[in-house]
């Protein structure tokens, strides 16, 4: 009988933290609240992530034009943008020169490998663990603003040169 209750228990009273990439740097445009990630399970196998604004939700009644935020369609657009940001041209020139002021041992770090890695992004997302996943979006952004008609990206300068020099360790 014991048997039986462990194999089907579904909650053994600890909630279950989830290492969401996006953790503490989604916020609401509407009242500047921040955004947590949050799941809805539909079918056994099937669940749905998308983000809510705490400030809403402890309200009693709710007034932001926010309601749900898709988590998987926030964390793609956020994919394309980056990749985009960093395959510019003048990106790619302030990249390719952070990198030689980072390199120490006098080699380079080639125009076409960024371009692949950059153009690679989302392929390579998926495969990606979850705390790499929020490591690096932890190094390129600072904070995400999401309003009802668009989504504000401020990326992390600094950030760039940890990916560049990590990037550089993997390809030698």
């Amino acid at each position: 009988m014991q048997r039986l209750l462990q194999e089907h228990a579904r909650f053994n009273g600890r909630q279950q933290k989830r290492l969401s990439p996006l953790r503490g740097l989604v916020f609401c445009g509407c009242c500047g609240g921040i955004m947590k990630e949050s799941f809805t399970r539909k079918a056994p196998a099937k669940s749905y992530r998308y983000y809510l604004c705490q400030k809403d939700t402890r309200r009693i009644r709710s007034t932001c034009p926010l309601k749900r935020v898709p988590a998987a369609e926030l964390e793609s657009l956020l994919l394309s943008e980056i990749g985009v940001m960093l395959a510019k041209p003048e990106t790619l020139a302030g990249v390719m020169q952070a990198a030689k002021e980072l390199d120490a041992n006098g080699g380079r770090l080639q125009s076409r490998q960024v371009l692949s890695a950059c153009g690679d992004l989302a392929k390579v997302w998926d495969l990606m663990f979850p705390v790499e996943q929020y490591k690096f979006m932890r190094t390129v952004i600072a904070k995400v603003t999401v309003h009802p008609d668009k989504v504000a990206i401020e990326y992390d300068t600094h950030g760039l040169e940890h990916v560049i020099a990590e990037t550089k360790e993997v390809s030698a």
